[in-house]
């Protein structure tokens, strides 16, 4: 007997009882929880991104030495830092982009020339306001955003670690 869910069929016939089971569309075995694969693929994802356990696990498995204290406390306190220093980086990026779309409103506002039947300042601030932006975003990306890592012990945790 077949069962179809979303266009994928699974064979659950007595015949295959002792074999693997089937695979469905979304790659997750017949009779396994959706809930269950997808928290299977989040612990793979997370384990092959970080490569390193946390500090929480680590300090589970044994107490931290002082120096390992410290070069916690250095690296989270220079998350801070960093992701002070790409706000700041950011709110540039909003500011130019203002000011470019105002701009290009307050140039071009009287003039007669349109682009499309459109006037030539909403084709400057608004079309190409939005394309502007998006290179800003994109040139942020590239340049100014570094890796962090998400998963930081809080300065409390790692000042009772150090107790």
């Amino acid at each position: 007997m077949e069962h179809t869910k979303g266009g994928a069929t699974a064979d659950v016939s007595a015949q295959n009882a002792g074999s693997e089971p089937k695979t469905l569309a979304a790659g997750q075995p017949a009779g396994q929880p959706a809930e269950q694969a997808a928290g299977q693929l989040a612990g793979q994802a997370a384990g092959q991104l970080a490569g390193q356990p946390s500090l929480l696990e680590v300090a589970c498995a044994r107490p931290l030495s002082a120096d390992e204290v410290a070069r916690e406390q250095q690296q989270y306190a220079a998350q801070f830092v960093q992701l002070d220093r790409e706000a700041w980086y950011t709110l540039g990026a909003a500011l130019i982009t203002t000011v470019i779309f105002w701009g290009a409103i307050a140039l071009t506002h009287d003039s007669l020339i349109t682009v499309g039947y459109l006037p030539l300042w909403f084709a400057l601030s608004c079309l190409g306001g939005y394309v502007f932006s998006v290179v800003i975003v994109v040139a942020l990306v590239k340049w100014c955003l570094k890796p962090c890592r998400l998963k930081v012990a809080s300065y409390q945790e790692l000042h009772h670690a150090d107790d």
